[in-house]
């Protein structure tokens, strides 16, 4: 609205510049006429000849070339500056086109990033049910009274029940349990790596958590979806397989650089 009253008033300024222009050459016509009639006579203006005709002509004309001279001048600067303005209100009309363009980029870029964190929340209730399952079977591998373990048949079943009705961390609780439980990191390890069955278990949950993790970050813009699996109970049993990975003991790990 505002760029309209200001060409209207532009428009109002060069037409004000035309009728002045107009007006003044009238007026002055008018004087030269009036001058050469009434004062000087038209018989006796045309008798003196071309030369002084062309004189007179040539001054009377002359004032009037510089009054349509200044004229112009402001008349081309009003044309100047509404294209000017007009430029300007494209400029800013552009402006305004790309900072709503970036919004709306910025919209689809967070409804498309939201969209992939909604799929791999769905995606990640899978990844921890199978997570569970494997150290439920490590788990029970050590802890199971037919393998020389602790915690009674009952126990075990309860939970996978627990782990059925939706509990996906009830076995990585149970392994954290153990951990305290023992004497020292080797016995952790042995809880771990022991035997060739607890190995694979083992080995197969940090492959599936390290995957879930790498997922995560493609849809993880401030690391803050990250840093909550790396604290979950299961990111601790990740960090606490990490840290007793180099406590065999002597004779295992002399067997296994002899198989190497």
């Amino acid at each position: 609205m505002n760029g309209d009253l200001d060409e209207h008033s532009s428009t109002r300024d060069s037409t004000w510049l035309l009728w002045l222009g107009l007006s003044l050459t009238a007026f002055w016509v008018a004087m030269q006429l009036y001058y050469i009639v009434n004062i000087v006579g038209f018989r006796h203006f045309v008798d003196e000849g071309p030369p002084s005709v062309g004189g007179f002509l040539e001054g009377a004309f002359a004032p009037l070339a510089f009054l349509w001279l200044v004229v112009g001048f402001f008349l081309q600067r009003e044309e100047l500056q509404r294209s000017s303005r007009a430029i300007d209100l494209q400029y800013q009309e552009m402006r305004r086109a790309s900072e709503h363009a970036e919004v709306q980029a910025r919209a689809i870029a967070g409804s498309e990033m939201h969209a992939r964190q909604e799929a791999f929340l769905r995606l990640a209730q899978l990844i921890h049910q199978q997570l569970a399952t494997s150290l439920g079977l490590l788990f029970m591998s050590s802890q199971m009274p037919a393998f020389g373990g602790t915690v009674p048949n009952e126990e075990l079943a309860a939970m996978w029940t627990q782990l059925g009705n939706g509990d996906a961390f009830v076995f990585a609780r149970g392994i954290m349990g153990a951990h305290f439980r023992g004497d020292g990191a080797q016995d952790t390890w042995a809880l771990l790596w022991s035997t060739p069955i607890r190995a694979r278990h083992t080995e197969n949950f940090i492959r599936i958590f390290d995957r879930m993790i790498e997922r995560a970050r493609g849809c993880d813009a401030d690391g803050l979806l990250v840093e909550t699996l790396l604290g979950s109970t299961h990111g601790q049993v990740r960090a606490l397989m990490d840290s007793v990975r180099g406590f065999a003991p002597p004779a295992t790990r002399a067997q296994t650089l002899g198989d190497a």
